[in-house]
């Protein structure tokens, strides 16, 4: 990460707003990682984001993926689901758990799944230029805001508030 990425984490760390992370992780039907290793690496991000005195206020991941033919796959993680991003059962779920207005929220990434993820689940979205900066094409679709970096949008999600 940047160190404007930390300090975008630390401005959303210092507002009202909660930092939550919604994530496909794929590896885990292919057989690449198993569910302890994608654990380790998690652990590992908090205790990096940790040592910069910034923090997630949560994580969900989507183990799954739909597509079968790859080497090694694990059947069980083979299916498809509503978890999985442009899904929103994520999202809804974090929702319920932490009361989140879906409206008066923002789904941010680097790519049009990402965007999609945040229609459909009824937030505004920011497409970073960052990473695959949109790149996928997997939908078309047009996010609310597209900036440069994790800085710029936390500075949307911010200012809507003053």
């Amino acid at each position: 990460m940047t160190e404007d990425a930390y300090a975008a984490l630390a401005a959303l760390n210092d507002s009202d707003r909660l930092t939550i992370v919604v994530t496909n992780q794929p590896v885990v039907a292919r057989g690449l990682c198993s569910l302890a290793g994608l654990d380790e690496i998690h652990r590992k991000l908090e205790t990096e984001l940790g040592g910069r005195g910034v923090y997630l206020d949560d994580l969900f991941f989507c183990p799954h993926h739909p597509d079968a033919g790859f080497p090694g796959e694990d059947p069980l993680y083979k299916v498809p689901c509503a978890c999985r991003k442009p899904g929103t059962a994520l999202i809804e779920e974090a929702a319920g758990r932490y009361h989140i207005d879906l409206s008066a929220s923002w789904f941010i990434g680097d790519t049009t799944v990402d965007v999609q993820t945040g229609r459909n689940a009824g937030t505004r979205t920011i497409l970073l230029r960052t990473g695959e900066a949109g790149r996928d094409a997997k939908h078309a679709v047009a996010a609310d805001h597209v900036v440069d970096d994790l800085k710029a949008a936390v500075k949307i999600v911010l200012d809507e508030r003053t």
